[in-house]
């Protein structure tokens, strides 16, 4: 009993100290931050104890690689090979040469003073513009590309007419299939704003609605599973919707009792970010992930929360709540790393251990010599994976 008073004793101002942080942006010692842990706080109060912020920037094997030539929100990032690494932002898309060092932007599409919201990388190598983030009107393509020859991005119309300039409200995402394809969700602004499914085929440049979200539904995020079968995200209802793309038919996943406790519990917190990993299990937030080693019967392996998705980045009246994690990533040594309010995280799951690695947010990506790639608080950081 002595014993353990006293290691509370000895972990007790740490965790005080780790509330306590400030504005001030700082590198904490290790690599690891801990979570702004506190037993008690007033609810409802006008002001709470060290109610900034803290930012901490990342640390341990993370190096920064250079400034970004801008600030602000990054919206996606995805590496090349040739040694490239493009960053989407509201206002221009980025490109940073590794091997030179050396930054081009660009802030038209076809001449016109526009960017992509989001950019897709193909797995032929095309990288492809989602949506328009600046200077869009409702008549320019939805679709943009990459041109290697001319070095700019250009305008693809859709041959359905279907998608046409800002085509949502929502930041969109695409995932591709087995055949090319890819696949997106749209707020539909023509179908009284509900969502839903499309597919576009670069080959034909044709795009297709196939599923439309009902009136109680809203389908928030997508992944594509191994043998080709779409789970969609229902965050309005809490469930998963599965939709065969060669049946064009779509169920919601019954499940189990355990599954579907686990994803309707905490309903105001949404139902978001599902994620095939190396091995086909689909991860859903950090509430768990279905194991399809026997497909007729897929067993559900519940997480137990860990405080990393802590935040103190929320209301006064609220400072440390307990966040999802609203992106997932998985590097090519079987990590796990998910981007939240709280910050980023990695998880080994050999072990279960939890790593806040920074409290900042940003996209992650892996270069083809095993790099990994975050951009944040005007910086790129750059993380070498041991071999």
């Amino acid at each position: 009993m002595e014993s353990r008073f006293a290691t509370t004793l000895l972990i007790l101002p740490l965790i005080l100290l780790s509330v306590a942080c400030g504005r001030a942006r700082s590198t904490p010692t290790s690599e690891c931050i801990p979570p702004p842990v506190v037993w008690e706080f007033p609810v409802g109060a006008t002001a709470v104890p060290d109610a900034i912020p803290r930012e901490i920037l990342p640390a341990g094997g993370w190096q920064i690689e250079a400034n970004l030539p801008t600030s602000g929100i990054i919206n996606s990032l995805v590496t090349r090979p040739s040694n490239e690494l493009w960053i989407g932002t509201p206002y221009e898309v980025l490109r940073y040469h590794t091997d030179t060092h050396e930054w081009d932007e660009y802030t038209t599409i076809d001449g016109i003073q526009a960017v992509p919201r989001e950019l897709c990388l193909a797995s032929d190598g095309i990288l492809w513009g989602m949506d328009i983030a600046a200077g869009g009107s409702d008549n320019l393509p939805w679709w943009s590309r990459y041109n290697e020859i001319t070095d700019q991005f250009e305008f693809v119309g859709d041959n359905a007419g279907i998608l046409h300039g800002p085509a949502s409200t929502q930041s969109p995402t695409c995932d591709e299939d087995k055949d090319g394809l890819l696949w997106i969700i749209l707020q539909d602004r023509s179908a009284n704003n509900q969502t839903a499914l499309y597919s576009f085929d670069p080959t034909t440049l044709q795009s297709t609605q196939h599923l439309i979200a009902s009136m109680n539904s809203y389908f928030s995020d997508l992944a594509i599973a191994p043998d080709g079968m779409l789970w969609i995200a229902d965050t309005s209802s809490q469930q998963l919707v599965v939709y065969n793309p060669a049946s064009d038919e779509a169920h919601p996943y019954l499940g189990d009792l355990w599954t579907n406790d686990d994803l309707s519990s905490e309903g105001y917190r949404g139902l978001d970010n599902l994620f095939f990993d190396h091995q086909g299990r689909l991860w859903v937030q950090d509430r768990g992930w279905l194991d399809f080693t026997t497909p007729d019967q897929p067993v559900w392996h519940k997480i137990i929360r860990s405080p990393v998705f802590i935040s103190d980045f929320v209301r006064l009246d609220n400072q440390h709540g307990w966040v999802r994690p609203f992106s997932t990533y998985q590097s090519s040594n079987g990590l796990f790393w998910f981007g939240s309010t709280a910050g980023m995280v990695r998880l080994d799951p050999e072990n279960g251990e939890w790593c806040l690695f920074t409290t900042g947010s940003s996209p992650i990506a892996e270069d083809e010599e095993h790099n990994l790639w975050i951009a944040l608080a005007g910086r790129l950081y750059g993380y070498p994976l041991e071999p």
